[in-house]
């Protein structure tokens, strides 16, 4: 999954707008571009890979055929966004109203990974489970950061916020996961 995404500004609003008017190669390059964003963002929701993709697949046909009513082609980036963790959201409580076990138990009685490090497991579940809990903002900053390897100017210019409340803002996610997560060294 690699970013493909338009650089300038000027370059993304053209193709968001393109695809406002249901240009499907604009939309298509525009999505190519957020594929490790939205994914991130599904799985922090979902602390699942297969229903991540799945929500991501979803999202996407939300997305377009929402497009042509977003109100601004400079917002694509925060209304996609927006857009994969209602899905999510929407994903997980469909998941639990079901025959399917609450995903703090299927977390908990997930197997260890061949590698036989359980601990490592429990602190990728912990983990998850702590991202899960920030708040939408927090979780897509990270996902920025951490997934996509953008850096505070990139994120900055995506978002429209100054780089000081980037950098603020992940701070304050940093610490909220530390707190939750249980350090775990020998």
């Amino acid at each position: 999954m690699g970013t493909t995404f338009p650089q300038s500004r000027a370059a993304r609003v053209r193709l968001v707008t393109s695809a406002m008017q249901g240009d499907r190669r604009a939309f298509g390059e525009l999505v190519r571009g957020e594929e490790r964003y939205m994914y991130a963002l599904a799985v922090g929701r979902l602390a699942d890979e297969h229903l991540a993709r799945d929500a991501v697949q979803e999202a996407l046909l939300v997305a377009w055929r929402g497009i042509g009513q977003l109100r601004s082609p400079a917002a694509f980036h925060s209304w996609l966004g927006r857009i994969v963790i209602n899905t999510a959201i929407a994903m997980s409580q469909k998941k639990k109203a079901g025959e399917h076990v609450p995903l703090e138990e299927n977390l908990a009685a997930a197997p260890a990974e061949e590698s036989g490090d359980e601990d490592a497991q429990a602190r990728k579940r912990q983990l998850a489970a702590a991202v899960a809990e920030l708040d939408e903002e927090r979780q897509m900053l990270l996902a920025m950061h951490y997934s996509q390897g953008l850096s505070y100017a990139e994120m900055s210019a995506r978002l429209g916020i100054s780089e000081d409340a980037v950098r603020g803002r992940l701070f304050q996610a940093r610490e909220k996961l530390r707190v939750r997560v249980k350090d775990h060294r020998p």
